[in-house]
């Protein structure tokens, strides 16, 4: 046989197997459509049953998580207005995630859960968002967290979070985020304060296991001013007055914020108060 025919009988092999391949593959696409066709009845039929179940008619709303900044009464009007506090509602007419994302739009909340627990419970779990500061404008007290989001002031006041003084143009809005690009190194403070990890001499130690701050502004050179309280400071620290303040450099926050940490461990040990400031913003940190 010669090399002409060989090869065109290789190819005509290739062709057919090639014409197999794709038939086979249509009749899996065709198959699993039908399955998931039927799933999709069998699912409805199934939810169409249980939501017509009068035993699964909601008794009881669960409420957890939402401790400082989101009363009761506002989930149970979101709620409301979701239309899932109805007389005889049943569990399975009500969307989880259509509750999840109306109680998610609210500025406090920082994420939702939403459970069915049988036969007549809806559990309802709030993660809220964590108040860091409080920003005081026009008279008015909010709570910022530290992404910058204005958050409601809530019933349990926390007035024993720092006053930031940054500047903000126009009218507040609840759920809106203050940050700009000059005041930025407030809010990178507020991330650090509970999360930067200091290590020294075998131990660890949070900023805010250290000094405790009463206000944080910015310097007119931008730079970061905490002033800080005297009360709730560890004893091994020492702090000798209210006000005393800490100066950190707004381009080297971490790098300042953990010369300022290093220097109250390592004096820590002969008790010696701090009267007035600590400059950090640069390789040798000023004391008075």
């Amino acid at each position: 046989m010669s090399r002409s025919k060989l090869l065109a009988k290789r190819e005509e092999k290739i062709l057919k197997i090639r014409q197999q391949l794709i038939t086979g593959f249509t009749w899996l696409l065709c198959l699993a459509m039908v399955l998931g066709t039927l799933l999709l009845l069998v699912s409805g039929l199934r939810l169409l049953l249980l939501s017509s179940n009068p035993q699964f008619v909601l008794e009881k709303i669960e409420i957890q998580g939402n401790t400082h900044i989101t009363p009761d009464e506002t989930i149970y009007q979101q709620l409301y207005d979701l239309e899932v506090i109805e007389k005889k509602i049943n569990l399975f007419q009500i969307s989880p995630s259509e509750v999840r994302e109306k109680l998610e739009a609210n500025p406090a909340i920082h994420e939702v859960k939403v459970d069915r627990i049988l036969p007549s419970t809806l559990a309802v779990t709030i993660s809220e968002k964590q108040a860091r500061a409080q920003l005081l404008k026009d008279g008015k007290v909010y709570l910022v967290s530290n992404d910058s989001t204005l958050l409601p002031y809530g019933e349990n006041q926390q007035s024993y979070l720092p006053l930031i003084a940054v500047k903000v143009d126009g009218e507040l809005k609840l759920g809106q985020q203050i940050s700009t690009e000059e005041n930025q190194v407030v809010f990178d403070f507020l991330n650090y304060y509970d999360s930067y990890a200091i290590k020294r001499n075998g131990e660890t130690f949070f900023p805010s296991q250290i000094f405790k701050v009463a206000r944080i502004r910015q310097d007119p050179k931008g730079d970061l001013v905490l002033f800080l309280k005297q009360s709730g400071i560890s004893d091994n620290f020492k702090i000798a007055r209210n006000n005393v303040l800490i100066k950190l450099d707004s381009s080297e926050l971490a790098l300042s914020l953990d010369r300022a940490c290093i220097y109250l461990i390592e004096n820590r040990i002969e008790g010696k108060a701090i009267e007035k400031y600590i400059d950090a913003r640069s390789h040798r940190v000023f004391v008075e």
